[in-house]
């Protein structure tokens, strides 16, 4: 099994990934622990959050992630310079993006574009299409 606490860049994260099928990294994740890994991934994004390329935008995102166990929630909060992630949801959300387990961790780790994820049905958005498109930049995906 692979120590989650090695894994500090959306590159080692890829390198995890990289030629895994969507059961596979299902059950990789599972082996893990699911919260663990999504509390990790989304204890990163303040630390990945790059305030400059934000400049002065703001967002409230919503993150509906469908897992085996069912859906897991997370919001992204960015504005001021300043990024906040916690589980759970957000009221007001300006950008909801639900996406399959397999899809959310390719996204981060940067080795699935979010316009392809969104143009090929794998990510759902509600929302201002413009800031999600914004918002790749912000956090390097």
């Amino acid at each position: 099994m692979v120590d989650l606490s090695t894994i500090d860049s959306p590159e080692q994260l890829a390198a995890l990934l990289d030629g895994l099928a969507d059961d596979d990294i299902i059950s990789t994740v599972n082996q893990m622990g699911t919260e663990a890994v999504l509390d990790r991934v989304f204890e990163a994004m303040p630390r990945r959050f790059d305030a400059a390329k934000a400049g002065a935008q703001q967002a409230r995102i919503q993150w509906n992630i469908n897992t085996p166990e069912g859906p897991k929630t997370y919001s992204v909060t960015v504005g001021g310079g300043t990024c906040t992630a916690e589980p759970g949801s957000t009221d007001g959300a300006d950008i909801s993006l639900t996406v399959s387990l397999p899809v959310f961790l390719r996204l981060v780790s940067g080795t699935l574009n979010g316009t392809s994820a969104f143009m090929s049905g794998q990510l759902q958005l509600t929302g201002n299409v413009m800031t999600a498109m914004a918002m790749q930049s912000w956090f390097g995906m």
